[in-house]
């Protein structure tokens, strides 16, 4: 539902079959002597044999398309500030166009398509933002810590969010519904920086950063059952970039019992077969071998399988659409491929 706009990616409407293709041009102005990249958004529908203009995105660099439940919505940045484009996903015609004064990074959107989620990237604690599709209308996503990191279900529009306190290492673990909260006109707690009505808010003690965390890096399973937050234990000290194996832990949140449970020695990102039963994970020996975990989602029970690719630092993996392989590669240019069953 959201497509990165590189050269000659193709991006196709779900709800009525359009492919939308950015081409870019250089362009010589003989006046300023100087080139400008030309980019024009063209649009295919369904049936047809000859492309349409859509947009003229020159000048601007990270575009990408979403389709939101209220139309395309077309967001590039130029300089400092970032444009968001309503489109109408039939006519073509702009519908509302914002600027931001931030540059907005890994978006996501809610299950019906009307919420996008953003990280901006402008701000040193990279808050994140809440675009509403249908008034692109934002909100900053309050928290009252440090860091935040969140993701949304995968069958509702629920945002699952996770806080850190640098002051007193503590996560919380915060769920909302979105539709409660905008008719609820997004009030806070009294004295509080949180949006009052959580449907989950509990805190875990002894928790630290994963530096190397992105806004992808908290896990849904597929049936909405259980997030998965990759973190580090607090050990006494800050520590950036690798560190001990036991550092690293994944808290496991029941979204069902608002339980949560601690899965030792296991990082992130972490995945999801497609029926929910296995959360996939990698970790290191103490003599820096690098493992594949799957770990059963029902009892958090995990398995580990040596990983024969030389890798240097971290593997990548990603599960198959059928769930039943696991494909792990080498991240040092081996370009080997080791396929699990």
């Amino acid at each position: 539902l959201g497509t990165y706009l590189g050269d000659g990616s193709v991006a196709v409407d779900p709800e009525n079959e359009t492919t939308y293709v950015l081409v870019s041009e250089e362009a010589y102005d003989e006046a300023s002597e100087l080139s400008e990249t030309e980019r024009t958004l063209f649009a295919v529908r369904a049936g047809a044999n000859e492309a349409e203009v859509v947009a003229d995105l020159s000048g601007r660099e990270d575009p990408r398309l979403l389709f939101t439940s209220n139309g395309v919505l077309a967001m590039s940045q130029q300089g400092d500030s970032e444009e968001l484009l309503l489109l109408d996903r039939d006519t073509f015609e702009e519908k509302q166009r914002v600027t931001a004064p931030t540059w907005y990074w890994g978006t996501r959107q809610s299950a019906s398509r009307r919420w996008v989620g953003v990280a901006d990237n402008d701000s040193s604690d990279y808050d994140l933002h809440l675009i509403d599709s249908q008034t692109l209308d934002t909100r900053v996503i309050p928290h009252g810590g440090d860091l935040v990191e969140a993701m949304f279900l995968n069958q509702s529009d629920r945002l699952v969010a996770i806080s850190l306190d640098e002051a007193t290492h503590e996560a919380r673990l915060l769920v909302y519904d979105l539709n409660l909260l905008l008719a609820s006109d997004f009030i806070k707690l009294p004295g509080s920086e949180h949006w009052a009505g959580a449907i989950i808010d509990v805190t875990v003690p002894d928790v630290e950063w994963d530096s190397w965390f992105s806004f992808t890096w908290v896990g849904i399973s597929p049936d909405d059952r259980l997030a998965v937050f990759p973190v580090k234990k607090w050990d006494g000290e800050y520590e950036i970039g690798d560190s001990d194996p036991d550092d690293y832990q994944l808290i496991v949140l029941d979204l069902e019992s608002a339980q949560t449970t601690i899965v030792p020695r296991a990082k992130g990102p972490v995945g999801f077969t497609p029926d929910g039963s296995s959360i996939v994970s990698y970790d290191e020996t103490d003599s820096g071998e690098q493992r594949l975990l799957l770990i059963d989602a029902l009892t958090l029970e995990a398995d580990s399988e040596p990983v024969d690719v030389s890798v240097d630092g971290s593997i990548s993996y990603f599960v198959s659409h059928e769930g039943n392989y696991v494909v792990v590669a080498s991240n040092d240019g081996d370009q080997s491929l080791v396929l699990y069953d």
